[in-house]
């Protein structure tokens, strides 16, 4: 059981060291201010890096993968190393509130396409009460358009705490670049193509 308490002890450090600098308290209502506050963010063998993806113009880093953020881990230990990332789309939402139909439509979408890139994808709920996060898959598989916080959401500390405990993360997402999204689709997306053709069998 040794592996299982290395990512537990680390992420408890990890969180505790990014709590009292300030990083995980100073999320803000924007996608951009995760990647300005983690991003680049190292201790002990420890790293945290983001990108942003495009979102403005034709055919945009988010209009094909429908995520405004990629996040990757990177534990480089004597005990492990890994290095994994997650997809997220930020969406504004209050309490007690519902997105407009054509909103949760296209909310909906984008879930969709995170998840066809990889299952560890999540929608960031942007509130004046905080952040809060819940797995794409949960929304994209709603009847109707739903208030997010209804979902079960996890606050911002306990994201970040399981995602660095490494119970969140994709281990085939191993840069924060596009391009290692790129590659994932041919990784989760298999062509099959032929002819069917019905046996009868004479007694």
């Amino acid at each position: 059981m040794k592996f299982r308490s290395i990512p537990s002890t680390t992420g408890r450090a990890f969180v505790k060291n990014a709590l009292a600098l300030g990083f995980l308290q100073r999320l803000d209502l924007c996608a951009g201010v995760l990647s300005v506050e983690l991003d680049g963010f190292a201790t002990s063998g420890i790293s945290w890096s983001a990108k942003v993806l495009l979102s403005h113009g034709e055919n945009t880093e988010e209009t094909e993968f429908g995520a405004d953020i990629l996040g990757l881990l990177s534990l480089d230990l004597p005990e492990l190393k890994i290095r994994k990332g997650f997809l997220a789309h930020a969406n504004r939402q209050e309490p007690g509130s519902k997105l407009p139909r054509r909103e949760w439509d296209r909310l909906v979408n984008q879930c969709n396409k995170m998840t066809s890139f990889t299952p560890e994808s999540f929608v960031f709920i942007y509130a004046f009460n905080g952040v809060f996060m819940v797995p794409a898959v949960t929304v994209a598989h709603c009847v109707g358009p739903e208030d997010l916080h209804t979902l079960n959401p996890e606050s911002t500390v306990r994201f970040y705490r399981r995602h660095l405990q490494c119970f969140i993360g994709d281990s085939r997402i191993d840069s924060a670049t596009p391009e290692a999204l790129a590659g994932l689709r041919y990784l989760t997306g298999l062509e099959v193509s032929g002819k069917a053709e019905r046996t009868v069998m004479n007694e």
